[in-house]
């Protein structure tokens, strides 16, 4: 029997581990080449506690809500039972809210479709997410949270009035986080509310994990983020500060530098299936990107160590072994002519066979065929396209206090 162990002695490590293996359920991994450090490094400095599994900003809010309404539920049943039933409805009640009024928004919703059936719960999509940016501020995995929350009695815990507080607030989560609305059983939707958005606002600009990336700063300009394809082509990138813009850069320039090793690697596919046309298709795509690395000149020849000292130890060195070698083929012998280049198809090959071992495309003959035609191809964007949903969100939220003004 074969299978993926992952030994994850973090927090963050265990995140990683789920998002890997839900990228090896795909039909096309998108890391075909092994970058994913170097990607998922960036992403966490310039957008932190976002994840390609999230959707919508309201999120940060429901998941607390949820625990603290199984908190209050008590019960024999387990807060783990409690919390799946709170969750299953308020799937139930976006997309009842969604269906009676048509200006409600209800796009994004996880679980849409499986409801109660659906295997991983908002809560743990945007576990790790909450606790970098501090909304909830005990740290370690979901289950030793909940043992903790079930341990404590609702009853026991009173203000100074005598009415039971909820164990959950002040502790596990942000003492400031926002209650939930009145009528949040019978009708929700992701529309933020304004003191829900700035107090969303206020934990990406407080939080140490957060202050200094991109997403604190862009959520404070008002600017049509969803519309704008890479981070590195937003019109307010100058009103970000030094440090940030530097990291946008080292992101643009190895974006631009491994798309061509990725449609190298589509193109030899091709060849090996001997289809012409996916052959033809691929180079045609390979030769847009040669024209736009022309184009960039010098910048494709930056140093690397420039890359390196900003995403840290994170890299392993086989993986930066890798991109130098294609930087040098790239600076060497120029781009045009990279795909027909037997040393930079020997590396792009040699790199595939080095990630997956036996299972490689390059060489085993049941992986090329299972093979989708493209693999890898999409350019790395380092979340943005989560990302910009999520400021979206936020600042649609705070325009509702600025309109009330």
């Amino acid at each position: 029997m074969s299978g993926l162990f992952w030994l994850a002695t973090s927090e963050r490590e265990r995140q990683r581990a789920r998002e890997l293996a839900r990228a090896l359920r795909q039909t096309e991994s998108r890391d075909e080449l092994g970058v994913g450090s170097v990607r998922d490094a960036l992403a966490d400095l310039l957008l932190p506690g976002t994840s390609t599994l999230h959707t919508r900003a309201r999120y940060h809010l429901f998941v607390p809500w949820a625990y603290q309404q199984a908190v209050a539920r008590g019960g024999k049943r387990s807060l783990s039972d409690r919390l799946r039933d709170a969750e299953a409805e308020l799937i139930s009640t976006v997309k009842r809210t969604g269906a009676a009024d048509p200006t409600a928004d209800a796009d994004g919703l996880i679980g849409v479709d499986a409801g109660r059936d659906l295997k991983r719960m908002p809560s743990t999509l945007y576990w790790q997410g909450l606790h970098v940016w501090g909304i909830r501020r005990v740290g370690g995995p979901q289950s030793v949270i909940e043992r903790l929350l079930a341990r404590r009695r609702p009853q026991d815990e009173r203000d100074d009035d005598g009415s039971p507080l909820d164990p959950s607030v002040g502790e596990v989560w942000h003492p400031n986080l926002p209650p939930s609305p009145p009528n949040h059983g019978e009708a929700a939707d992701f529309s933020l509310t304004f003191d829900e958005a700035e107090f969303l606002v206020e934990r990406l600009t407080f939080e140490d994990a957060t202050r200094s990336s991109a997403l604190a700063q862009l959520v404070k300009v008002p600017a049509d983020h969803g519309a704008v394809d890479q981070l590195w082509e937003h019109p307010a990138k100058r009103e970000l500060d030094q440090p940030t813009q530097f990291v946008i850069e080292q992101g643009r320039r190895f974006s631009l530098l491994m798309h061509g090793a990725s449609w190298t690697y589509n193109v030899e596919l091709a060849r090996m299936r001997e289809s012409t046309e996916l052959t033809d298709r691929h180079r045609a795509s390979f030769e847009r990107w040669a024209s736009a690395a022309a184009g960039a000149g010098a910048h494709l020849a930056w140093p690397l160590d420039e890359l390196w000292a900003v995403t840290g130890d994170r890299v392993p060195p086989p993986t930066r072994t890798f991109v130098r070698r294609w930087q040098d083929l790239l600076v060497s012998r120029g781009p045009d002519g990279l795909v027909d280049d037997p040393d930079a198809r020997a590396l792009i090959i040699s790199r595939e066979r080095r990630m997956k071992g036996a299972n490689a495309r390059t060489v085993n003959a049941k992986a090329l065929a299972q093979w989708g035609g493209r693999s890898g191809t999409t350019p790395l964007d380092f979340r943005w396209s989560t990302a910009r949903r999520l400021i979206a969100d936020i600042r649609a939220g705070l325009e509702t206090g600025d309109a009330a003004h």
